[in-house]
């Protein structure tokens, strides 16, 4: 089985990082950068090889998640600070309706922070509901 772009993308940015590095061309920021360019690169080519690479329409409201992503690993280091938390994991297997994705790269690092709700609960006005001396009716049964 041929190797998908992306993995191949990736290995490839990763042994020419590595020879920058060597060689003494990088500086931390500048490997920095690289590395968080090289992250983004690598992810969006592995979503839209999870879509088919087909535009689909946007989803608005509850809708159904598809069935056909699959992703499964063993997880070899854990770190968390805060609310961010750092994964390395092995024997990743990703697949997109029973087809693998990543047979060239078994292993990942993950970094998962925690996200903050963005829609509000919207708040329900209750009528109360009111004699005609606009007293507050009570449920009870009165005594009298």
């Amino acid at each position: 089985m041929a190797a998908k772009p992306s993995c191949a993308l990736e290995l490839a940015l990763v042994d020419v990082l590595s020879e920058m590095e060597e060689a003494g061309a990088l500086k931390g920021e500048e490997k920095m950068a690289v590395l968080a360019r090289m992250e983004k690169i690598f992810f969006r080519e592995l979503r839209e090889m999870g879509s088919g690479g087909d535009a689909r329409p946007v989803r608005r409201g509850r809708a159904k998640v598809d069935d056909g992503l699959q992703v499964t690993a063993a997880l070899d280091e854990y770190s968390s600070y805060m609310d961010t938390w750092d994964m390395k994991l092995r024997d990743v297997e990703i697949k997109v309706d029973g087809h693998l994705l990543n047979a060239t790269c078994p292993i990942m690092h993950a970094s998962f922070r925690r996200a903050e709700r963005t829609t509000r609960k919207k708040m329900r006005k209750t009528k109360k509901d009111e004699n005609d001396d606009g007293a507050p009716r009570s449920s009870l049964p009165s005594d009298g």
